[in-house]
């Protein structure tokens, strides 16, 4: 058994189109934007919270429940700004409204460069990752604050269940 904590290792691509939720394609991602760089170590929330539905009759003192949906929660990525005009990567892809797919790979790639930080290794075939279909509902930037940089957050609907699982295809 590996446990990995988060950083270093997370990956997170925008792609404008995924065919296959449960194995993306390598051109997919190369078509996509990878902004791993511009995420705050806090910077990524994917909720899938899940309800109950309440069973108990009068003749029980216990509230029961039996499993209801889940998910429906929106989710959200913290970036930061750049000063430089045409470098600001992370806010020019994701206006409002814009819709496509969060990869999110959270053991980072196996591909080349083999470095010991799989965050910047390129993603590979047979790669774990999550699909997240995603509409970008809210743009805002963040609270202004001493001695931080200037941040902000994206907070996305998910219009059809994310696929958990998925694998990178060829």
């Amino acid at each position: 058994m590996s446990r990995e904590g988060s950083l270093g290792h997370v990956k997170v691509v925008y792609l404008p189109t995924c065919a296959d939720h449960t194995a993306p394609t390598l051109a997919e991602i190369s078509a996509g934007t990878e902004v791993t760089s511009w995420l705050t170590r806090d910077g990524v929330d994917t909720p899938s919270k899940g309800k109950t539905i309440p069973t108990a009759d009068i003749s029980q003192p216990y509230d029961t429940t039996t499993p209801g949906a889940y998910g429906g929660d929106p989710i959200s990525f913290k970036f930061f700004r750049d000063t430089v005009e045409g470098s600001d990567t992370a806010w020019a892809t994701f206006p409002r409204a814009t819709a496509g797919f969060a990869l999110i790979a959270r053991f980072g790639g196996s591909g080349s460069p083999a470095s010991l930080t799989p965050a910047l290794n390129a993603l590979a075939t047979g790669d774990r990752c999550e699909i997240w279909p995603i509409t970008v509902i809210a743009r805002e930037p963040a609270k202004t604050a001493e001695g931080e940089a200037q941040t902000f957050m994206v907070t996305c609907s998910v219009p059809v269940a994310p696929e958990m699982d998925a694998t990178v295809g060829a």
